[in-house]
């Protein structure tokens, strides 16, 4: 699985945008990613919160692109990307995002 997550350090004090994660390493050869869809789960609550996604997820070679509007500050996310490839893959990867407190 594709998967990137924040030390406990790392907190961003508030986050707007797109987060990209690459599949490179986890395609088979040959492979590529046909579409794909995500989910951003609420970690306390584990509610998919889609009212923060914009737009549909971009599939630009092997990356994977979505759009995040407002996140509420001291939660913890975790956007997972779900991929469709040409052989079938449909193993998720997934960005976990911590946001500060206000």
């Amino acid at each position: 699985m594709a998967a990137y997550e924040q030390g406990p350090e790392d907190v961003l004090p508030d986050f707007q945008g797109p987060l990209t994660l690459d599949f490179v390493n986890w395609l088979a050869a040959g492979d590529s990613i046909v579409s794909a869809t995500a989910e951003l789960i609420q970690l306390d609550t584990g509610l998919d919160v889609a009212t923060s996604r914009i737009g549909t997820v971009a599939v630009t070679g092997t990356q994977l692109t979505q759009t995040i509007g407002s996140l509420t500050p001291g939660r913890e996310y975790l956007l997972r990307f779900l991929p469709v490839t040409v052989q079938g893959m449909t193993d998720p990867g997934q960005i976990k995002v911590r946001v500060g407190l206000p």
